[in-house]
């Protein structure tokens, strides 16, 4: 059984072109996307859907906050940002792929069978997290 680390590494690995240095640490030191992936639409359910994950770390949005009201208004802030607007899909692999970079990166995919991986600190190769 594969870990984490290896579906997040691998995915990242089929999304970002290496570097002119042959670095391939995708949304870290190389953010060129490679071509089969499709810049996704703000307003698609694929768009919201990784907004969600980006931003709450989750795929069901607020879960427990308390306060909705400041959280749905950074939230349409977050939407317009062009850092957050990194959204992409392969369709012949069927993945999508998000990031954003703040001086972190945070990168995740959601894979053909609908698993979801994320890395919040893009640096570091070991710490994917399945959803």
């Amino acid at each position: 059984m594969k870990s984490d680390n290896c579906y997040g590494e691998k995915y990242r690995e089929k999304s970002f072109i290496p570097d002119k240095y042959g670095n391939n640490i995708g949304c870290y030191n190389t953010f060129e996307i490679n071509k089969d992936f499709k810049k996704v639409k703000q307003g698609t359910k694929k768009f919201e859907r990784m907004i969600n994950i980006l931003y709450f770390n989750n795929d069901k949005g607020f879960l427990n906050n308390t306060n909705k009201e400041d959280i749905i208004n950074d939230f349409e802030e977050i939407k317009s940002i062009e850092q957050y607007n990194s959204i992409f899909y392969n369709k012949k692999i069927d993945l999508l792929m998000g990031y954003y970079w703040d001086g972190d990166g945070t990168l995740a995919f959601i894979d053909k069978k609908k698993r979801i991986f994320i890395n919040t600190d893009c640096k570091k190769d070991y710490i994917w997290e399945e959803l």
